[in-house]
């Protein structure tokens, strides 16, 4: 085995660390003792959970998570262009004037996360939409427009007088 832990010295996974980190991201749901046995580690539960952290633990294969947990993070930009679509209630624009909502649109506008929740009824589709106040308030508290003060105040009212150790 080499110096860097790897057994290739390159820099790269190995086969049996690569299907680790596919087994991890995909079958194992981020179970890493499920992910060691089915990337053919071998071994009892125990000897897999110690293996599985190990991997986990291992700065190549952190690397690669990394990697693939950015693919899909939302930047704090991504967030709040959301939260601000939500906020301004764009979902209007696809309501119809009988009432109904244009849904291909939406999915066409590239606009389906406004769309909290689509169910049948006897009468058609039903359709709601995420909640603008909550929206708002979401925007609101990360702008720290919404700041709780509380007064601490002493005895009768008084101002609060604190010791301090020197």
């Amino acid at each position: 085995m080499c110096k860097n832990g790897n057994g290739n010295g390159n820099g790269r996974l190995t086969g049996k660390q690569q299907a680790f980190v596919n087994a991890y991201c995909g079958e194992a749901k981020f179970n890493a003792t499920k992910a060691a046995k089915l990337a053919g580690y071998q071994g009892d539960y125990d000897t897999l959970s110690s293996v599985g952290s190990e991997n986990l633990r291992n700065p190549k294969i952190e690397k690669k998570l990394k990697q693939f947990f950015a693919t899909f993070a939302m930047t704090a930009g991504e967030v709040l262009m959301h939260l601000g679509e939500i906020g301004r209630g764009e979902w209007a624009d696809y309501v119809l004037p009988d009432g109904d909502v244009d849904i291909a649109r939406i999915v066409e506008d590239d606009k389906a996360h406004l769309i909290a929740e689509i169910w049948e009824t006897r009468e058609g589709k039903r359709i709601k939409f995420y909640d603008r106040l909550t929206a708002l308030s979401m925007i609101g508290k990360h702008l720290r427009m919404f700041v709780d003060v509380s007064e601490l105040t002493g005895a009768d009212g008084g101002p609060l007088h604190i010791l301090l150790d020197k």
